[in-house]
């Protein structure tokens, strides 16, 4: 009987084939984990890289900021609202007409004014036809007059016709001038209005100013002197580019908080409490002006009222590889007019102007509009909006249309000693 012989395997062969079972196994858990771990650093890096643009941005267009609200805040500190409130002269008595007395002749308006409120561009086209512009315009006190070698020079010398000080005289002239006396006073003018008609929810910050003041023909006090952005160009100065909103609003001492729709003023009330975004100090001039007192108080400064308080608004836009052509995040699908709900392309950016605050802001064209982190639903990429904003109206967006939604930035100022009312030392 012949026996099988067993094949004899020698422990290196299996020990081999051991180890190459383990390498396998050890390589598939390998790769499992490194995936984990890839994944992780991508994400990690995406985070990191996410919080430095964001920091980046921000501190751009803080540097931005920088530019324009400064000088904003210094000419709202050197707000000069006189120190005489004298009526004009009564007319003559009976006898005094039969004794050959004449009228005395109307005053002009005041010189030292504050207006502030909307006025829409005569020379827009589309929907900025429609379109309020914010717009500030006040006399400053030049405390830095005979720093200033062209204005020092103001009235030092006798020419046949002496120029007004004003953008337009200083940029066309290729010789020195000599400008008419400043008199210490300048007036001033703050308004955004769009530069480019393609990209109408892009705005410029202007800068206009005029010396001596009380011309009543070229007044930068008179918003009829402003309303085309020919005008503006020629009156004012670009300060910041790729402003998305500027505002103010004004407040009474007798406001007990910054509420716009909690007061109400009321002409016949001196201590009426007043909150809002238009002011006539003469309160003769502006109808929509809730303390107003008909055309005969616009000769009489001595009913004049200022503000206590300024909020000064600004949301600027960060700018780009395009500048500031495009926005933040398209519009997935078109929204009608009346639509509370848009479909966007993401929803991570609607998120980021978020720290701090319930109501947000976003504009899509000329149209503004608000939403709050609650009404946002990232699995259907839409966002619940209130629909035109800021006194714009809701209109039609296509798809693929720019969201904007900037860095938006609020100061409040008090100007409680430019009012006459006001206690001082009174807080906010």
């Amino acid at each position: 009987m012949t026996v099988a012989a067993t094949p004899v395997r020698s422990p290196g062969t299996n020990r081999a084939r051991r180890m190459r079972a383990f390498t396998i196994l050890e390589l598939l858990v390998a790769m499992g984990i490194f995936s984990v771990l890839g994944t992780m650093a991508v994400w990690f890096m995406r985070q990191s890289l996410d919080i430095f643009y964001a920091g980046t941005r921000e501190s751009a267009v803080f540097d931005r900021l920088d530019s324009g609200l400064p000088r904003l805040r210094a000419d709202l500190e050197s707000l000069y609202v006189g120190d005489r409130f004298t009526p004009p002269p009564p007319p003559p008595t009976g006898e005094q007409l039969l004794a050959g007395a004449q009228a005395p002749p109307p005053p002009p308006p005041p010189a030292v004014q504050l207006r502030s409120g909307f006025i829409t561009l005569r020379d827009a086209t589309g929907a900025l036809k429609e379109t309020p512009m914010f717009y500030m315009a006040f006399v400053v006190a030049l405390g830095d007059e005979w720093a200033d070698d062209q204005l020092r020079r103001g009235g030092a010398e006798i020419v046949p016709e002496p120029k007004a000080f004003t953008p337009e005289t200083i940029d066309e002239s290729a010789t020195e001038l000599v400008f008419r006396p400043p008199g210490g006073l300048m007036e001033v003018l703050w308004i955004a209005v769009p530069d480019d008609a393609d990209h109408p929810e892009t705005l410029t910050l202007y800068r206009g100013f005029r010396s001596p003041v009380g011309d009543l023909e070229n007044t930068l006090l008179d918003p009829t002197h402003f309303d085309s952005l020919a005008k503006i160009r020629k009156v004012a100065r670009p300060v910041l580019t790729g402003v998305l909103h500027f505002g103010a609003v004004w407040r009474r001492s007798f406001a007990p908080s910054w509420d716009e729709t909690s007061t109400i003023g009321f002409a016949s009330d001196e201590t009426a409490p007043y909150v809002g975004r238009v002011w006539d100090s003469t309160r003769g001039f502006d109808t929509k002006f809730p303390l107003t007192k008909g055309e005969a108080s616009r000769i009489d400064a001595s009913d004049d009222i200022f503000p206590a308080f300024v909020r000064l608004e600004l949301t600027l836009q960060s700018e780009g590889t395009f500048g500031y052509t495009r926005g933040d995040v398209m519009l997935a699908d078109s929204a009608d007019a009346s639509d509370f709900k848009i479909r966007v392309a993401e929803t991570d950016s609607f998120f980021a102007p978020a720290l701090g605050r319930d109501t947000l802001w976003l504009k899509i064209g000329t149209e503004w509009m608000t939403y709050s982190r609650s009404t946002i639903d990232i699995g259907a990429r839409e966002v619940r909006v209130n629909r035109g904003q800021r006194g714009t109206k809701g209109v039609v967006h296509p798809a693929l249309s720019w969201i904007h939604l900037g860095t938006p930035v609020q100061t409040e100022m008090e100007l409680v000693f430019r009012d006459r009312f006001a206690v001082r030392g009174k807080g906010r």
